[in-house]
């Protein structure tokens, strides 16, 4: 073959296979419920789905206090190549605010998102969706405040965190959010408090769990239990400091635990990898100082550690000696990192613009990097919410609204045998966050009896409501 005619055809396979490279590797920004700037949000974890798509969880906030402060736990769903399909609210009725902290992908392609209050009026929730988002159901969590969620080879899911008494918990669950068993554990009987922040089931059928107790100070926690709960072993990791968290655990090829922690030693936070044998003797600990904050770690195909932090993501050897540290790092829960099946890294993080937040989702290369330049922003469009607080109310409370474009909107209040009680807006309405107060009356201003009522927002035909309680 003639030489130039080789050199040709080599130069447009090579350009063929970098291409597809670069566009395999992506960034994607996201605003899905606003992108003004008072609105932040907050991001979690990642999970990909049955479909190929990913789900990811996080908080978002519209903080134009002292006036207004709304936040709510999302999920947010896109396809294989972060093209973006549906985010939806994890409001509660009975939970003034909720951030998200934890889900799953169920067998039915649905989902189960955890949700909190720890601040404000506490409560806790479990909420089901369907594939495509929509609300199937919601239970009272009680006061058990989810941090991981991973789902059991029985059907079956493992929720880990902290119970009312401020000890470190396990519960499980059916996928239909029935209470199996709940666990809490206090392994000298004298510690004051502590969390799970990571589950997962092991290889043998038991949990392997990781987070802090609290004594004079915090303490990195490990726990492995069999498949009911109950403690096969327990163990503590003082750093000697004051904030000692551990913030994943994963299982590595040798059937050794990992934990990916945090501990504070002097006036410095150091991160520490401490493996842990099957029967939870400590193997090594090795500590790293090119990151700041732990979050995530995974073991990757070829059996390296992948880890999730701030302010870029590390990759260590099986000898933990350090490969590369990348641009792209972020912070969020024990699964906000995942490997695909052709070797690429995907996890999500915040985006700072300027003083904003914004949701982000990172595809690299197996070297951390992204080839591409593709680097969006992307919004919802025809986005509506609705929201009331406090709920249950006396006298007055707040209807909060959302619409991503100028529209005609109605907003009007009936009671429960579907009577018009009030109407408070009917007219055309700027992008944006709006709110009324309905002080408790009707339209001829006389007061209404306690009970149930609901405010029903429409907007170009799409329609929200949302129940009230009144107590007098």
């Amino acid at each position: 073959m003639n030489r130039r005619i080789l050199i040709f055809f080599t130069f447009c396979f090579l350009l063929f296979v970098f291409g597809l490279s670069a566009q395999d590797t992506w960034v994607h920004n996201y605003a899905p419920f606003g992108n003004g700037d008072d609105e932040n949000y907050t991001v979690r974890n990642i999970a990909v789905c049955q479909d190929g798509g990913y789900v990811v969880n996080g908080t978002y906030i519209y903080d134009d206090s002292p006036y207004v402060i709304i936040e709510y736990g999302f999920l947010m769903k896109t396809d294989s190549d972060g093209n973006f399909l549906w985010a939806k609210q994890d409001t509660v009725s009975f939970i003034e605010r909720t951030e998200s902290l934890a889900f799953v992908e169920t067998d039915d392609s649905g989902f189960i998102s955890a949700v909190t209050n720890s601040t404000i009026g506490g409560g806790n929730a479990l909420i089901k969706r369907d594939s495509e988002g929509n609300r199937e159901w919601v239970v009272d969590n009680g006061e058990f405040q989810v941090w991981s969620m991973t789902k059991t080879s029985d059907g079956n899911i493992v929720l880990s965190g902290i119970l009312s008494l401020g000890l470190p918990a396990i519960r499980k669950i059916n996928q239909a959010g029935t209470e199996l068993w709940t666990q809490t554990y206090n392994p000298s009987n004298n510690r004051e408090t502590g969390r799970l922040f990571s589950i997962i089931e092991t290889s043998d059928g038991d949990l392997a769990s990781t987070g802090y107790i609290q004594g004079n100070n915090l303490d990195i926690f490990v726990l492995k239990t069999d498949a009911y709960g109950d403690t096969l072993w327990t163990r503590t990791y003082d750093g000697f400091g004051y904030g000692d968290l551990g913030y994943c655990v994963i299982e590595t090829s040798s059937s050794d635990f990992l934990v990916y922690a945090t501990y504070e030693e002097f006036i410095s936070s150091i991160n520490i990898f401490l493996t842990y044998s099957s029967n939870g003797y400590l193997l090594s600990s090795h500590t790293f100082n090119e990151i700041i904050q732990a979050s995530a770690v995974i073991q990757t195909q070829d059996e390296d550690f992948v880890s999730c932090a701030y302010p870029g993501n590390l990759k260590i050897d099986s000898e933990y000696n350090v490969e590369w540290l990348s641009d792209y790092g972020g912070y969020g829960g024990d699964k906000s990192i995942l490997e695909t099946n052709d070797n690429f890294l995907v996890f999500p993080s915040t985006h700072y613009s300027g003083s904003t937040q914004r949701i982000k989702i990172t595809k690299t290369n197996g070297n951390g990097q992204v080839t591409s330049t593709d680097d969006l922003l992307i919004t919802k469009p025809n986005y509506i919410s609705l929201i009331c607080y406090p709920n249950p109310f006396n006298p007055e409370t707040v209807i909060q609204y959302q619409i991503s474009e100028v529209s005609k909107i109605s907003l009007a209040i009936y009671n429960i045998k579907g009577q018009l009680i009030k109407n408070l807006v009917d007219d055309f309405e700027q992008t944006g966050i709006h709110s009324v107060v309905w002080s408790g009356k009707d339209d001829k201003n006389d007061p209404v009896s306690s009970g149930i009522y609901f405010s029903r927002l429409e907007v170009d035909n799409k329609i929200l409501t949302r129940r009230m309680i009144l107590l007098k």
